[in-house]
């Protein structure tokens, strides 16, 4: 379960997350990832009341289903839903099951 850990990097650094969950995963392993969508970055000094330095990176969903093919995984699912407002930052959110499969396929 990849749960928003893929909003920090670029899509160099994208393609490096999704190479190391593939070599983790047994062959037919699945990866569920969750992230903000939009094609833009944020970048965040506060957070909760307290100073940080965070870059956000808001990847389209097809980018990051063509990143996860690239690495060897086949799309199960793949879905965006809009944020529950006024609970969630005002972004669409990209959801993707995926299986590990024979990148010679």
């Amino acid at each position: 379960v990849y749960f928003y850990s893929m909003v920090h990097g670029d899509l160099q650094q994208l393609k490096q997350v999704a190479a190391e969950a593939y070599r983790c995963l047994d062959m037919d392993g699945l990866l569920f990832t969750a992230f903000h969508t939009g094609g833009f970055s944020l970048h965040v000094e506060e957070l909760l009341g307290a100073p940080v330095q965070l870059d956000y990176v808001f990847h389209e969903t097809d980018q990051v289903v063509e990143v996860l093919r690239e690495a060897g995984f086949k799309m199960l699912e793949v879905f965006t839903r809009h944020p529950y407002e006024p609970y969630e930052y005002a972004s669409k959110r990209g959801y993707i099951l995926c299986q590990k499969t024979n990148r010679q396929v």
